[in-house]
Parts: structure tokens; C-alpha cells; sequence
């Protein structure tokens, strides 16, 4: 193995039959990142260890019983559900785990980038096309911090690369190293996919670009330039038409689609009213059986009240598919005429519009929008105005495009931020 010219941080290079593969070094977490270390361990102890219970209590009195009663059959149903639970936990930790002894590779091979984490025997392989391959960005930097006591007490934000390519999700990789040292980690990636793919070089431009993603504390004139930049280059999967005018510009954004939304409301909704009917029946069922607590809760009229129970979780579950339908089906045009921004959302429930001058909005920025999918932030353009109501659109749609928008509306607006 060999270390990578110019780089102190030990990453290494392993030639391979049909490529070659960077070892990274230990991440460099810092005394923060212990701390985290210890609160996401022990978080994923406490949900695995209560997601234990969950399943255990029912399902073994159900076994117990032999199943031999609609109510058995719950109760195993039930305790069954604690297993996405268990496997959050279980997940939690392991992501602890691999923090402080994983390793991280990634690989260059035949016509694909490879990264793989691994902790011990276990392994996380994701890889994509090198020719879909658009650029390579460096994310977070790590701050030197001082000496006291004998102990290191540096703040570190954790560094990663996240590799764009077209027609496919962005590929993220934690390094845990120095921001500079990730830089050129992803310099040298970006010289090795173009050596890799020939054919895309034009001229002198290389055919991946990296792009350092800095942290807010530039001062507003970089801001402008990197919302230039940005802006210049429409992600190459974005289905956005854009229509520049006399007075403005016009951006129609297509229906993101029922099953696409990241924040899964149709799918969760299909999924509970799966499930609320699955109960439904086996109360119906051991109702009409006579297999009810008290004489009340048996025969037909036990069978009734159980329907009626069930319309309550029938209802919640009918509110989220019809809503995820709504939001799937949801069409913007997005118009900046002169200083006024004017979003119009058409759905098939209604249509809103919301309307701001330049000097009225305090930011328009890429942020979360509250919204959470596997504790992962759903992402939004984020519209502050200095008086009003803060306004969270077009939530869910592909990363990349929603900060290329919010670039291209502060360009036209002449927002800083």
C-alpha cells in the first residue's frame, strides 16, 4: 500500500486486479464527537432493550395460548411489529460502533465507484456508474481547538464527500478527516474518474468537478458567487422547465409523484390501513366467535362496536393517503417578475399562492422543513419573510435541484442569503 502524495492523514492506496481502493484512517471525531458517540449508543441500547420487551410479553402468551383465538393472533401480530423497532435500535448502535472502529473504503473499479463501510464482519456496499458521475462535493471542515489538560478539545464537524450523478441519488461518503485532507481526497477521485472515463473530457475541463460546500460563515459577496455558480448548472435528472423573460424568469415544476415524496405519507397511509384492517377482521372475527372479555363485547354487537373502533385508525389512515396523494400530485410554477417572487401551487384539492417583494423576504435558503423519514431531515425550500409567516415548500423533492432553485431565486432577486 502507498500514501496518496501531499496527504498527512495516512489514507492509502490498494492497486486492485481491475482498480484501485483508498483505505481512509481512523475518524477524527474529537471530544464532541465522543460525547455523541456515547448519547447514539446509548439511545439505540434503550430502544433495543424496550423494543425487546414489546415483543416478548405478547408473543409468548400468544404462544403460550396456541393461538387458538382471534386474540391470540393479535397479540402475535402485535408483538411482531416491535421488529422494525428492534432493528432501529440494533442499527443505532451499530452506527456507534462503526463511528469509533469502523473503516471506510472506497474503490475504483472497472466503470463503477465503490464505498464501503465496514465494522468487523459486516459490510455496507453502495457504488455508481462512473460515467453518471456529475461532480464530487466536500462537506464540513474541522477546526482546530486548543490544548488543555493533556486532552485534545477540538471541535470537529464531521467531513464527507457526496458524490452527484445524474439520474441517481447523490452517494454519501463520511471520511471523518480535516476538511483539507478531504479536499484532496476528492481532488485525487475526481483525477481518477476522469482518467477512468476519456470520452466525457472536453478540452481542459475535467469531467467531474469537485466543489468545496463551505460553512455559512462566508461573508455575503462568496455567497453570491457560489449562488452564481450554482445556479449556471441545472441538475442534469431535474424535470423543471425554465422559461426566461422580458420582466423575469418562469419555472413550472411537474407533480413529484405519489410514491416519490420523501416524506412517504401515501405509502405510510396504504400501509396503517392495511394494517387497521388486518385488526378489524380479527376483532370482528373473535367477536363473533364469542371470544370477547364481557358479554357485551360478543356476538354482532361486539362485532359492531369493534367496526366503529376501527373507523377511528380507518379514518387516520384514509387523511394520510389522500393527503400523500394530494402532495404527489401537486404541480408549481414558480415566477419572478422584477422584484416580486410569486409560488403558485395547483393540487387537486385546491390551489395556494404566496407572494413576496425582494425587500420583504429576510432569507430564502435550502433547509429542513420539520419533516423527518428514518430520523433523516426532509429537506424544503425555506422562504423567511421580515414580517409573517415562515413558509416551508416544495418539501421532499431531490436535494440537489431544491438548492439549485433557491440559488437560481436569490440570483434573480438579489438575495444574500
Amino acid at each position: 500500500m502507498a500514501q496518496i502524495d501531499g496527504l498527512t492523514s495516512q489514507i492509502t492506496t490498494e492497486p486492485l486486479a481491475d482498480g484501485v481502493r483508498y483505505r481512509l484512517p481512523k475518524k477524527q471525531l474529537g471530544r464532541n464527537g465522543r460525547v455523541g458517540f456515547w448519547v447514539l449508543f446509548g439511545f439505540g441500547v434503550v430502544v433495543a432493550g424496550f423494543m425487546v420487551l414489546w415483543i416478548q410479553g405478547p408473543i409468548r402468551h400468544a404462544l403460550r395460548n396456541g393461538l387458538n383465538s382471534g386474540g391470540d393472533w393479535f397479540l402475535l401480530v402485535f408483538g411482531l411489529l416491535g421488529l422494525p423497532g428492534l432493528a432501529f435500535g440494533l442499527g443505532l448502535i451499530l452506527l456507534a460502533l462503526w463511528l469509533i472502529w469502523g473503516k471506510t473504503f472506497i474503490e475504483v473499479r472497472a466503470d463503477r465507484l465503490h464505498a464501503v463501510d465496514q465494522l468487523g464482519p459486516l459490510r455496507w456496499r453502495r457504488k455508481r456508474p462512473i460515467d453518471a458521475i456529475r461532480k464530487i462535493e466536500v462537506h464540513g471542515k474541522m477546526r482546530p481547538g486548543q490544548q488543555g489538560d493533556g486532552d485534545r478539545s477540538e471541535h470537529v464537524e464531521l467531513t464527507g464527500l457526496v458524490v452527484v450523478c445524474d439520474g441517481l441519488k447523490p452517494m454519501r461518503i463520511f471520511c471523518g478527516t480535516t476538511g483539507e485532507q478531504t479536499q484532496q481526497l476528492a481532488e485525487t477521485l475526481a483525477a481518477e474518474l476522469d482518467l477512468a472515463t476519456p470520452d466525457k473530457l472536453v478540452s481542459d475541463k475535467p469531467a467531474v468537478e469537485v466543489v468545496e460546500v463551505e460553512d455559512d460563515e462566508d461573508d455575503n459577496d462568496d455567497q453570491a458567487a457560489r449562488d452564481r455558480k450554482l445556479a449556471a448548472h441545472q441538475p442534469g435528472d431535474s424535470p423543471i422547465t425554465v422559461e426566461r423573460n422580458a420582466d423575469g424568469i418562469s419555472l413550472a415544476i411537474p407533480p413529484l409523484g405519489v410514491f416519490k415524496n420523501k416524506a412517504g405519507l401515501f405509502s405510510f397511509g396504504l400501509i396503517w390501513c392495511v394494517f387497521s384492517g388486518v385488526f378489524t377482521a380479527l376483532f370482528v372475527v373473535g367477536a363473533i366467535n364469542g371470544e370477547g372479555d364481557s358479554p357485551a363485547a360478543e356476538g354482532w354487537t361486539g362485532a359492531l362496536f369493534m367496526v366503529l373502533f376501527g373507523l377511528v385508525f380507518w379514518g387516520v389512515g384514509i387523511g394520510m393517503v389522500v393527503a400523500g396523494w394530494n402532495m404527489g400530485r401537486r404541480r408549481t410554477v414558480i415566477d419572478v417578475v422584477g422584484d416580486t417572487l410569486l409560488f403558485t401551487q395547483i393540487a387537486p384539492l385546491g390551489q395556494k399562492q404566496h407572494e413576496w417583494r425582494a425587500d420583504e423576504i429576510e432569507s430564502l435558503a435550502f433547509g429542513p422543513s420539520g419533516i423527518e423519514s428514518n430520523d433523516v431531515p426532509i429537506m424544503c425550500i425555506v422562504v423567511e419573510p421580515r414580517e409573517g409567516k415562515t413558509r416551508k415548500l416544495l418539501t421532499g423533492r431531490d436535494e440537489g435541484e431544491l438548492q439549485w432553485l433557491a440559488a437560481v431565486l436569490r440570483c434573480e432577486l438579489g438575495l444574500k442569503t
